[in-house]
């Protein structure tokens, strides 16, 4: 019987590894690691997570601590907790509100407010095509760090408020408001990632709604 090519391997919270770290498909990093990892697949930084290491992935997803660079082939995701010091390379870059990241530019924000600071870099940052030290940011506004171009939108954005509205779509049943089935999919499949760390705090209920086809042939 072939191998299945879906596995995750996970690095548990309590695990410290130093050195370079390859992986052939995904991986889950709940521990502490230093040095390099690399990656065919998704490289996940769980919420706890330390990571003292350059990534090179196919796609990376952060809900811890990283410090060091990030390159991803397809997607970088800056979840609501991650804190990310190095430089960002991705074809696409995705920040949560509350996430922070440090490289060549610094994005945050304040009691007055959101802004980018420029650190020094080579290529410089700009903001609306205008090349910035430091500025406060606003809704729509354009942001380009050396390749990577990014919009900003501001808190009660009605252009946010359209994505997300889009994104709702895509991850909602419309006729119920739960999870569709692809959404339903990637949500277990990273639960059963984590529970294999931390096996007691999985937990999982179905529940079958007799005649529930009816509904769904009527609406």
């Amino acid at each position: 019987m072939p191998e299945p090519t879906n596995q995750t391997t996970i690095i548990g919270p309590d695990t410290t590894l130093k050195g370079e770290l390859t992986f052939e498909n995904s991986a889950r990093i709940m521990g502490r690691v230093e040095g390099k990892v690399s990656s065919k697949g998704e490289v996940t930084i769980g919420d706890g997570a330390a990571c003292k290491a350059t990534i090179d992935a196919g796609r990376v997803l952060v809900d811890g601590v990283v410090e060091g660079n990030i390159t991803a082939k397809e997607k970088v995701q800056l979840n609501a907790k991650a804190r990310v010091v190095g430089d960002i390379t991705a074809m696409t870059l995705v920040v949560s509100e509350g996430a922070s990241f440090t490289g060549h530019c610094r994005v945050g924000a304040d009691t007055a407010g959101a802004w980018i600071e420029d650190l020094g870099s080579t290529n410089g940052s700009y903001v609306n095509g205008e090349r910035v030290q430091r500025r406060s940011l606003r809704d729509g506004d354009r942001l380009r760090v050396g390749n990577c171009e990014l919009k900003f939108f501001g808190e009660g954005s009605s252009e946010a408020g359209y994505h997300r509205e889009l994104l709702n779509h895509a991850v909602y049943d419309e006729l119920t408001g739960f999870y569709n089935r692809r959404q339903s999919r990637e949500m277990l499949e990273h639960a059963f990632d984590r529970g294999r760390s931390e096996p007691s705090r999985l937990r999982l209920m179905i529940l079958d709604l007799d005649h529930f086809k009816q509904v769904n042939d009527t609406h």
